[in-house]
Parts: structure tokens; C-alpha cells; sequence
């Protein structure tokens, strides 16, 4: 174990090393499956160095409806990995979408994250990143194996629980270092990004906590005309920086310098304050011949992505700085240091599983039913080619076809009489979509008036559980009105009686004539109520000046047709019209033989016609 004063001496360089000697981080899991279709999972980096970033992915993901309202996520991490208490615990990207929180307590040895299920429901993952820095371990001091746990409780069904957890191993890291000049950082590091190492991550939503710290003559030589010299790379700018290894934070345009002392450090930037100059993206600092006597000094300032600077459009950019002086012989030298930076993307993992269908009422004669099967990767969720779309269609529909826009997928399915399944030909990386539009055929003798269609996709992703996004159709009641026309009296059947079918708001959606048969079938019309009124009475018979009722429903029909009956009155027909005005039709023949033929109608209005023949 080393001495405190030893300690104290190196306290900058083993601080600073706490990131710079990051390990990569490898991500240990096990997931939790149960049948309800509810998974849960965690992993953290493994294993964990003195002064890295520590980062523990959660992910939930489940079929839709499954999760009751209330229902809790629970996480825990191990304390003894986290520097600067619950304020340390990044939680830009710990959010998870259908869930409120999460809170933060300590708890026990831990700190424990909750999360409460709101009313959001939709199928799919969720995918929360919750990152910390781990103390400044020197080798033996570390803690040993900690371990992180998740746990999903259900509000209603404790069948539907799921937990998982997640060891990692801790390493001490630290070292002492006598470096003439380099740079250090208090930002977290990681090797995680391809074909780069050691990259400092700047945090994008608390700038003050991007701090470099560059160390100067810690071998203690003596040094004249030092100056030291940084240049930000672009889109980058200089901010206060909000920490430091020390206690006092007074700055001069944003930079601070410390000198190294036997018990730690002084802020001496005062002394140097007419020497600190900022010039846009340029920082350089005036040490003259303070270093003669050997004296060792950090200068310590913090950065951040200019406005607009995404992980994605800044990249990983180098930064680096220089120092210059006279050794003790006089002769000119130089040291230099860079440190490679990016932006942390602490954003949520999350993706969505969704099915819809077009016609949410299904008239009877349609035919067929449109659906769409999306699949979306929001963001940092790994959904990798060969998984596996699948919809085993209910008994009464049939698939026909892929629409041709359908994208990320094979548009030829494997079908195997109700199952159907479509497989990703591509990775969806974030914010790309496998969207699948097909055409399924309907038997409606498979079917009730007013049944729901259920049809339920189901998501086979690639090493995860299942889940499945449903969706429903009502077999809407799609008939006909039948209209017989007869006679009041004798009950004959009438041909060519004329007919309109109005709607609820009066507008005429047929017009038909009765036939020989004295009916008529109308068009197919939907669900509702209609009226049926006479326009053209049958030759010789009154107009029904009536309107008839038709409500048009799978309960009030029968093989899909609502009968309507309408009798008319026929007109009067005589040969002796009795009323005050009498019409008579009469034709003579002056042949020798007289045949007469006479017919006398008695009801209240009499139509008389006559007829007088005579033969020879």
C-alpha cells in the first residue's frame, strides 16, 4: 500500500488515469424469459476499471397489453462502483418509454432506480442506459465481484414477473506517473468506438464535467520560458469547468492552475492570471521561469460541443496541446499530448413492433382485408437480419399477396397453409423500419355478423423472446332490403311498382322496380336505418303514401336481407260509374246479332266503362 504522502504526490496523474486507463467494456447479460411474453434484461461493463465509465443497459420488451397499469421496474446497482453518489448517476438516457421515472434512492449497499407502467401499450423493446465513473482504485483496493439486478413486477398478475441480474469483475487500475507533459481527463473513456482508443466521452448535457486537466514537469526538472499551448479541435469551445481535484474552482477566462504541493494541490491561477490567454478555440498559458525550482503544476479547463453537435455529425475529433521550454542546458524543447474526444450518446434504446389493419369494419362482399407489419429500430436496439415475422392467420382468412413496397424483407413469405412468415434480409440499424403490406382473402362462411377478426404478428427477434402486436376487425353487417309489392285485397303479387331507399339523412341510395315476381332486391348497403317510399304505383292501382321503417342489421335479418312488405289499393274498374260524373266508353257495331257486355263496380269511386257490340 502506498504512503499517503506518495499518494498525494501522484494524486493528479492517478485521478486523471482513471479514465485514461479505461479498460473496453464488454457488456455481461442474462435475460429472463417468461411465456407471458414479458422479458427483462441487464448488463454492465465488465470488467470495471479504477476511474471508467460504467455503463448498465436495461431492456424491457413485451407483447402488447401485457403490462398492467402500476406494474414496476426495479433496478439496482452495486454503490461501491459509483464515485460521486446518487448526483454521479447519469440518467440522461435511463428513461424508458411506457413507464414514468425512474426515482433514485440509496438503498442499503445500493442504489435503486424505479420505474411505474403508465397507460402507453404497444409492442415492442425499451432500452435504458444508466452510466456512472467508477471510483480511483489502486491495484488491491477494488471491491471485488458486484453484481446488478432488474426485476419486472406486475401490478396484477405475479405470473408475469421476470427479474435478471449481472456480475462484473473490478479492477484497480492506478499507477504514478512523472510525465513532463500530457493530458489527462476527469471525463469518462471508452474503446468501444471503432478503431479508436481511450476516447474521452463528453457529456452533452452537463458540460462542466468535461475537464482536462494537463500535467507539467511531474519529474520536477528545472524549466525556464515554459508556455504550454491547447487547441480545441472544431465544433468544440472552451466552458467552466464545474470540478476540479481540488476544493477552490476561481478561474481566469475559464481556466484554473493548480500547482502541486506535498499535500496536494494550491489554486495558484492568480499568479499566473496575466499569462492565461483564450483566443477562440486556442488556449495558451505564460509560465516564464516558475518551473525553475523544479516546480510542478496542472492546468485544468473544461470543453463542449458547440450547438447543434450531435455524437453522429462531431465524431471523434483529437485534441492536443504542447509545451515548451529550456531545459537546464539551455537547449529548446518540446512534449506534446492528445486525447481523441466524442460526444456520449446516452439516448434510450427502444423499438417498436406494431400492426395494423386498414379496414377496421369489414363489410360482407369486400372480399379481402389490407394489413401492415411494422418493425422499427427508434433507437440503439439490436433487431439483426434472419429474424423472423410471423402471423398465423385465423381459419377464414387466406393470404394472397406482399405488396412490392414493402421494405427490409423478403416480399416472398414462407407459407405453410395459416402461417405465414416474413424474414429480415438486412440489420435495422437506428431509425430504420422493416415494414411488411399484405393481402389476406376473407371467407365470410367462416364468419358471424358483428364477430371479431382477430389476427395477431408475433416478432421472433434473433436471441430474445417473442412478443406480438394484435389487431382487430369487426365483421361488419353488409345486407340488402327486399321489397315485395302486393295487392291489399287479394294478396296477388304487383310488377312495376317503383321504389326509393333513402338514408338517415334523406339522401335516395337506390332506386328499384318490383319485377314479374312483385319484388325487388336492392344494392348492398351497410349498417343502419333506411326508409323505403313508393314513387311509381303499379298500373291501376293508388300510390302508397306511407313511409316504411327498414333498420338494417345482422340481428334483424335473415341470410343477410330485411323484408319489406308493401300493399297498395287498387283503383275502382265498372261499367256504370254512379257518381255525378259519369265517363262511358261505348262502340256500336250495326251488325245483325247485338252482344252487350256490361260490368258495374260498386265501390265508393266508380270508373265505368262500357263496351256495346252488335253482330248480325
Amino acid at each position: 500500500m502506498m504512503g499517503k504522502a506518495f499518494r498525494w504526490l501522484y494524486l493528479l496523474s492517478t485521478f486523471l488515469l482513471m479514465i485514461g486507463q479505461a479498460i473496453s467494456p464488454s457488456m455481461v447479460s442474462a435475460k429472463s424469459l417468461k411465456d407471458s411474453g414479458i422479458e427483462v434484461g441487464i448488463s454492465m461493463t465488465d470488467p470495471i476499471s479504477s476511474q471508467q465509465k460504467v455503463t448498465t443497459v436495461i431492456s424491457i420488451q413485451g407483447s402488447e397489453d401485457e403490462m398492467s397499469i402500476g406494474s414496476k421496474v426495479i433496478v439496482n446497482i452495486p454503490g461501491s462502483t459509483v464515485q460521486s453518489g446518487v448526483e454521479g448517476i447519469n440518467l440522461v438516457g435511463a428513461g424508458l418509454q411506457g413507464f414514468d421515472g425512474p426515482t433514485i434512492t440509496k438503498v442499503g449497499d445500493n442504489y435503486q432506480l424505479v420505474y411505474v407502467k403508465n397507460s402507453e401499450s404497444v409492442a415492442g423493446g425499451e432500452q435504458a442506459t444508466i452510466s456512472w465513473t467508477s471510483p480511483g482504485w489502486y491495484p488491491g483496493d477494488e471491491p471485488g465481484e458486484v453484481e446488478s439486478t432488474i426485476k419486472y413486477e406486475d401490478a396484477q398478475d405475479t405470473s408475469k414477473n421476470a427479474s435478471d441480474s449481472t456480475q462484473s469483475n473490478t479492477k484497480g487500475t492506478l499507477s504514478p506517473a512523472k510525465p513532463d507533459f500530457g493530458k489527462w481527463t476527469m471525463m469518462a473513456k471508452t474503446d468501444d468506438i471503432p478503431n479508436y482508443k481511450g476516447v474521452a466521452l463528453m457529456n452533452p448535457s452537463n458540460s462542466a464535467v468535461n475537464v482536462y486537466d494537463l500535467p507539467v514537469n511531474y519529474g520536477n526538472k528545472k524549466m525556464s520560458n515554459a508556455t504550454v499551448k491547447d487547441v480545441l479541435p472544431a465544433d468544440t469551445h472552451f466552458v467552466y469547468p464545474g470540478i476540479s481535484v481540488q476544493t477552490d474552482l476561481k478561474t481566469t477566462n475559464n481556466i484554473r492552475i493548480l500547482k502541486l504541493n506535498g499535500s496536494g494541490f494550491t489554486n495558484v491561477t492568480d499568479q499566473f492570471a496575466g499569462g492565461i490567454k483564450v483566443n477562440g478555440r486556442t488556449l495558451s498559458v505564460d509560465f516564464g521561469n516558475a518551473m525553475n525550482d523544479g516546480s510542478a503544476y496542472v492546468v485544468e479547463y473544461a470543453v463542449a460541443p458547440d450547438d447543434g453537435q450531435t455524437p453522429t455529425t462531431y465524431g471523434v475529433k483529437a485534441n492536443s496541446a504542447e509545451l515548451n521550454y529550456m531545459d537546464s542546458e539551455g537547449d529548446s524543447k518540446q512534449a506534446t499530448a492528445s486525447l481523441n474526444q466524442a460526444i456520449d450518446d446516452n439516448s434510450n434504446g427502444s423499438f417498436k413492433f406494431t400492426k395494423e389493419v386498414k379496414q377496421t369494419e369489414y363489410l360482407m362482399g369486400s372480399k379481402y382485408l389490407d394489413y401492415t407489419i411494422k418493425l422499427t429500430n427508434n433507437h440503439n436496439f439490436l433487431i439483426p437480419s434472419g429474424s423472423i415475422i410471423e402471423d398465423v392467420l385465423p381459419m377464414g382468412l387466406d393470404y394472397v399477396s406482399t405488396d412490392n413496397s414493402s421494405t427490409a424483407v423478403d416480399v416472398k413469405p414462407s407459407v405453410a397453409g395459416q402461417n405465414v412468415q416474413w424474414t429480415l434480409n438486412q440489420d435495422l440499424d437506428t431509425g430504420e423500419s422493416a415494414v411488411v403490406h399484405f393481402r389476406v382473402k376473407v371467407d365470410e362462411s367462416q364468419f358471424q355478423p358483428g364477430e371479431k377478426i382477430n389476427n395477431k404478428a408475433v416478432l421472433h427477434r434473433v436471441g430474445s423472446k417473442d412478443i406480438n402486436s394484435n389487431t382487430t376487425t369487426i365483421l361488419v353487417f353488409n345486407g340488402k332490403i327486399k321489397i315485395s309489392k302486393t295487392d291489399a285485397e287479394t294478396e296477388t303479387a304487383l310488377a312495376g311498382a317503383e321504389f326509393d331507399i333513402l338514408d338517415q339523412d334523406g339522401k335516395v341510395v337506390d332506386h328499384v322496380k318490383t319485377s314479374s315476381d312483385g319484388a325487388i332486391i336492392s344494392k348492398t348497403l351497410p349498417t343502419g336505418d333506411y326508409s323505403v317510399k313508393e314513387t311509381k304505383a303499379p298500373e291501376g292501382y293508388e300510390l302508397s303514401e306511407k313511409d316504411y321503417t327498414v333498420h338494417l342489421d345482422y340481428q334483424h335479418a335473415k341470410n343477410g336481407i330485411v323484408e319489406v312488405n308493401v300493399e297498395d289499393i287498387p283503383d275502382t274498374i265498372s261499367t256504370t260509374d254512379t257518381s255525378d260524373t259519369t265517363d262511358t266508353t261505348s262502340t256500336t257495331d250495326t251488325s245483325d246479332t247485338t252482344d252487350t257486355t256490361s260490368t258495374t263496380d260498386t265501390s265508393d269511386t266508380t270508373d265505368t266503362t262500357s263496351t256495346t257490340d252488335t253482330s248480325d
